[in-house]
């Protein structure tokens, strides 16, 4: 679905989901185009597909911003459906990575890449100039600035409440600041919505602190118009926060909220009104009438064929010996055997082990999955990263735990750092690594206090949220 024709002169756009184009005569740059197709192994959802202009009957360059790569922002099924003729004109931006992944994927495919550097300002146009942010250990904000608009978009970005005053030092003054309004990946199972409401208010109470640190005249919230859209994850749509829950946060700030719908445009210095587009978006919300997808199963051998090459890539890409000593800890009780039953084939668990491959087990289970999952998380080296995100398990707080411990290797490769002697004089890789532990231990443990707090918990409504904000 294309929208209307880019109208001449500055204007900010919002596409979809954390897709935002800003114009101006000169220039084109749109952030994380996400327009279509599913995300996160078929576990989420655009609420409303397409919003992007048709690019072809323009004649300006066209930049594309991918904050990190999950594919709800990198998404190259976009990039490699562009025409020749806007293919020409187009340059991707990317933060420099260890691994120049990214970068090296888009070159392959025809696309010169600029590698951006952390706080640097680029000149993209006589009236356009970004900077980018790295925010450790893979996300990344971007400032633009063009003729009476000075944009921050912090997408998802995991900015702690404490160095907020540290970044709004570096972006200066803004008018726009687009933020992310829900929550976006697993937090605990069917029967802790409780768990799910925390998490809300904390998204929303977030925002607050964004908006007393960085003081923008403007709002956008965004990167949260998605649905959990398979059958094993649909119930995590029970306390996701609604444009309302956004919209009545923001309205508690000095700033004002700016609602955009898929094809909507705002003018710098213009007056806006959020009321059509929070119209459209409570119906686009609404779940009743939603279709979830389900998985085809994946056979046993194809699984024990996936586990032996995950084991061998392992064991490739990390130290084998410093593997064997994590695992030898008696604290951490990481790369421990974990027992494994499968949603589609009942009664025949599986132990996964980094030195034995799939067995068959007869243990009690410590997490449940569909075998696709499996396969997934065996043959992705994302796969891990995204099972977080999509919730498509289950699991008590030790098999949380031990689920993490076994797979969370992963989430370091995939950021192009390994786990070896060389990081003993790395001390920001041990620092990654200690901070993916503690964010795993901290779901596990907030799972396991919602799991004594009854499965209702309070009113999902703005108003409760905002409230309890108060103390915070």
């Amino acid at each position: 679905m294309l929208s209307k024709a880019l109208p001449p002169g500055v204007d900010l756009r919002l596409v979809n989901h954390a897709s935002i184009m800003v114009s101006t005569p000169n220039a084109i740059i749109v952030s994380d185009p996400w327009i279509e197709g599913s995300a996160f192994n078929d576990g989420w959802d655009l609420l409303v597909p397409g919003g992007m202009p048709d690019l072809t009957s323009d004649t300006r360059p066209v930049f594309v911003w991918y904050s990190h790569e999950h594919p709800d922002h990198f998404s190259p099924r976009w990039l490699k459906g562009l025409s020749t003729e806007v293919k020409s004109r187009t340059t991707v931006l990317f933060q420099q990575t260890i691994d120049h992944r990214v970068a090296a994927f888009c070159r392959a495919n025809g696309f010169p890449t600029i590698e951006m550097t952390d706080g640097q300002s680029y000149h993209l146009a006589e009236d356009l100039d970004v900077t980018c942010g790295f925010v450790w250990e893979y996300d990344s904000w971007l400032l633009v600035k063009a003729p009476g608009l000075s944009f921050l978009n912090l997408n998802d970005c995991r900015v702690p409440d404490d160095d907020l005053a540290a970044l709004a030092a570096k972006v200066g003054s803004i008018d726009v600041l687009a933020t992310q309004f829900s929550y976006a990946a697993w937090k605990g199972g069917p029967d802790q919505t409780a768990l799910r409401r925390q998490y809300a208010g904390e998204k929303l109470r977030h925002i607050q602190a964004q908006i007393q640190a960085i003081s923008p005249t403007w709002v956008l919230p965004f990167a949260s118009f998605i649905y959990f859209s398979h059958e094993e994850n649909r119930y995590m749509n029970d306390a996701i926060n609604s444009i309302d829950d956004a919209e009545a946060t923001i309205s508690t700030t000095p700033a004002k909220p700016m609602v955009l719908f898929p094809g909507d445009s705002w003018t710098p210095g213009t007056a806006h009104d959020p009321t059509p587009a929070m119209a459209q978006w409570r119906h686009a919300f609404q779940m009743e009438s939603r279709t979830f997808r389900t998985s085809k199963p994946i056979d046993r051998d194809t699984l024990v064929e996936a586990a032996g090459t995950y084991r061998r890539t392992l064991g490739k890409v990390n130290n084998r010996l410093f593997l064997a000593l994590i695992r030898a800890m008696p604290v951490g009780g990481f790369l421990r055997p974990l027992t494994i039953e499968l949603y589609d084939q009942p009664g025949r668990n599986l132990r996964f082990s980094a030195w034995k491959g799939l067995t068959a087990s007869s243990d009690p289970a410590d997490v449940k999955l569909h075998s696709s999952s499996l396969e997934f998380i065996l043959t992705k080296g994302f796969g891990f990263d995204s099972l977080l995100v999509n919730g498509r398990f289950e699991a008590d707080t030790d098999g949380f735990r031990k689920l993490s411990r076994m797979f969370g290797i992963t989430v370091i490769n995939n950021t192009g750092r390994s786990i070896g002697w060389r990081g003993l004089k790395d001390v920001r890789y041990f620092a990654s690594l200690l901070s993916t532990v503690r964010k795993f231990s901290d779901n596990a443990e907030r799972a396991e206090a919602a799991a004594t707090t009854p499965a209702g918990g309070s009113p999902s409504v703005a108003s409760d949220r905002l409230a309890s904000s108060a103390t915070a």
